[in-house]
């Protein structure tokens, strides 16, 4: 029987750090593999997704808007996931942290047109980010929350893009929905940037 994982094609090392958009179309059955290529161009992180889980990619316009409204820049790696694997469930969804094995529901899309998405709606990220507000934040003053979700964990975590070390390039962590509080996130970090995440996924 043929392999009916989904696949995604990877993007050529020499087309540069910013993916086109018309990268979208290369969803397909064949290889069952989406690549994520790191910002080097030469390194790429692999990730299986399950059959008709990848939704389309955000546009351009608006992945800048996202970016505008909390005062953040999606890292390269984590944009590419976006064009090529939007809030797709993966094959691979396990991971450790530290003595404990966590398992991903799945990726938090990014939409268009989240109020009007009946069936994916309640799981974009700007939707979910809005749930847990000021959970997410660190500072009692600040205007922007510091931890962006990305992807839902089974027993009600997230796993999060943690810009409080570094502004230009966020970890990926675990935030713990029954040990956080408003203004005093409990997250853990799991991986120093997200393709590196990507790579620890495992059956």
């Amino acid at each position: 029987m043929a392999d009916e994982t989904a696949a995604v094609g990877s993007t050529s090392p020499g087309a540069g750090n910013t993916a086109p958009a018309s990268d979208s179309g290369t969803t397909g059955l064949a290889g069952g593999r989406a690549g994520i290529v790191r910002q080097s161009g030469v390194h790429q992180a692999m990730i299986d997704c399950e059959p008709g889980t990848i939704l389309p990619p955000p546009s351009e316009a608006h992945v800048q808007e996202v970016e505008s409204f909390y005062g953040i820049k999606l890292p390269q790696d984590y944009h590419q996931f976006l064009v090529q694997a939007n809030g797709c469930t993966p094959v691979r969804r396990q991971f450790r942290q530290g003595n404990r094995e966590r398992m991903i529901e799945r990726f938090l899309p990014i939409l268009d047109d989240a109020p009007n998405d009946t069936k994916n709606g309640w799981a974009d990220v700007e939707v979910v980010a809005s749930q847990l507000d000021s959970r997410l934040a660190s500072d009692l003053d600040g205007e922007n929350i510091d931890l962006i979700p990305v992807a839902a964990l089974f027993a009600g975590d997230f796993i999060v893009l943690d810009y409080r070390g570094n502004g230009a390039e966020p970890s990926v962590a675990v935030w713990d929905h029954e040990a956080s509080d408003d203004f005093n996130p409990a997250v853990e970090t799991v991986s120093a940037s997200f393709a590196e995440f990507l790579d620890r996924l495992q059956n």
